[in-house]
């Protein structure tokens, strides 16, 4: 490991937090690496995994090829991208420029200065995850915009994850999708606290999406 490591994080929304991304990684990086925390450069963006315009990833690769950095930190390997070829392309960028990548959550690394084919089969094996979930996201958006076609024109509260559009109709915005990985965890059994510190909706509007649940189950029943 050396000693100029970059942490990156990265969220979708404006209303989630990089927190425990960025607290796992310098954890990693302080009790496995013996980094002091002043070494540790961050980087951090708001934007969707599918798009490698971010401003935090430019600067964090720019860095990597100019030797500004020798080693990358990421919770998980879709804080990257979600694309599997746009993973590929960075994860030949770094190995080009010596930068080792670091996996938190699996506990793997890719070192450019050795060759472990099974770490690299896991690396993008985890990016062909990253991509079908982002696909299955963008399939239940587009569902759930039909969904709300088909209940017609909206009276009263607009539910989270919607808009009303100036005729009346429910139009899925870009909280939709949050919205449905907040209900299929509260379905799978996850407490309201830790739904609700993971997603960044509050706890009574986790009970809002619940009671109006077939909104956005219809959305995530796809024919993926």
């Amino acid at each position: 490991m050396g000693m100029n490591p970059g942490v990156y994080a990265r969220v979708s929304t404006v209303d989630q937090d990089q927190d425990r991304q960025l607290k796992e990684c310098t954890e990693y990086l302080l009790n496995q690496h013996d980094i002091d925390r002043g070494e540790i450069d961050y980087y951090q963006d708001t934007g969707s995994g599918g798009n490698t315009g971010r401003d935090g990833f430019q600067q964090l690769l720019e860095d990597a090829e100019k030797g500004r950095i020798d080693s990358i930190v990421v919770h998980e390997i879709s804080r990257l991208s979600r694309s599997i070829s746009d993973l590929s392309a960075t994860v030949d960028r770094l190995e080009r420029a010596g930068v080792s990548l670091h996996v938190v959550s699996r506990d793997l690394t890719i070192d450019p200065t050795q060759s472990d084919p099974m770490t690299e089969a896991m690396m993008y094996l985890m990016g062909v995850f990253a991509q079908l979930e982002r696909d299955m996201l963008r399939e239940r958006t587009r569902s759930g915009i039909r969904a709300a076609q088909r209940e017609g024109k909206h009276t009263g509260r607009t539910p989270y994850g919607f808009d009303t559009d100036a005729d009346g109709y429910l139009t899925p915005n870009e909280d939709y999708e949050t919205a449905v990985v907040a209900l299929e965890r509260l379905q799978a059994g996850d407490s309201k606290r830790s739904v609700a510190k993971a997603t960044g909706i509050s706890r009574r509007t986790l009970g809002r999406i619940e009671d109006r649940a077939e909104m956005y189950e219809m959305g995530a029943s796809t024919d993926n």
